[in-house]
């Protein structure tokens, strides 16, 4: 996912994701068809750890469309002004923190199941870019926080949404795999 903040010079950061969230989307569900397709060998049959992890990327699918519905909605109401954007920081830092709460859950999940050998790489490029856009989504709650009091950092939010860029490449390599 590309998620780039532009910098405004009362304060406050337009989070700009254009298609590129969108495309995380596309990949999160290619994932799904990949991981329930991968391990079923020609049978028909769902291993069990495609059973296992069909919830999970769903749920975590449910978490990057609130991000992206987030940064949507932030982008088109956001107020760049002193005082009505620390005022919005406040909300948008618990709007965050709850999406960035639900990735917690989802990542956590993802790391307590043990995949098959065949599976294991994939299935470590996907857990290393949902911590990636955990991190990345936690720092922009942050932003938010100290925002909210008008200490919100640049290079914080910058690097945040940077996290968030570099799990897109590991979304790719784990799809790779698709075969």
């Amino acid at each position: 996912m590309t998620t780039r903040a532009a910098y405004l010079p009362v304060g406050g950061i337009r989070i700009a994701s254009g298609t590129a969230a969108t495309v995380l989307i596309a990949v999160l569900a290619a994932l799904t068809a990949v991981l329930l397709l991968a391990g079923r060998g020609g049978n028909g049959e769902v291993s069990q750890y495609e059973f296992t992890l069909a919830p999970v990327i769903e749920r975590h699918n449910g978490a990057v469309a609130d991000w992206n519905r987030f940064v949507d909605d932030h982008n088109a109401s956001a107020v760049f002004s002193l005082g009505s954007y620390d005022a919005q920081a406040v909300e948008a830092n618990a709007q965050v923190n709850v999406i960035a709460a639900e990735m917690e859950v989802t990542t956590a999940q993802w790391a307590g199941v043990v995949p098959p050998l065949s599976r294991a790489e994939p299935h470590a490029l996907v857990l290393e870019a949902m911590q990636l856009t955990l991190e990345g989504v936690k720092g922009v709650a942050a932003y938010f926080d100290a925002a909210a009091t008008g200490q919100g950092d640049y290079s914080q939010a910058v690097l945040s949404l940077a996290m968030i860029d570099e799990a897109s490449v590991y979304w790719a390599q784990a799809k790779s795999f698709e075969g």
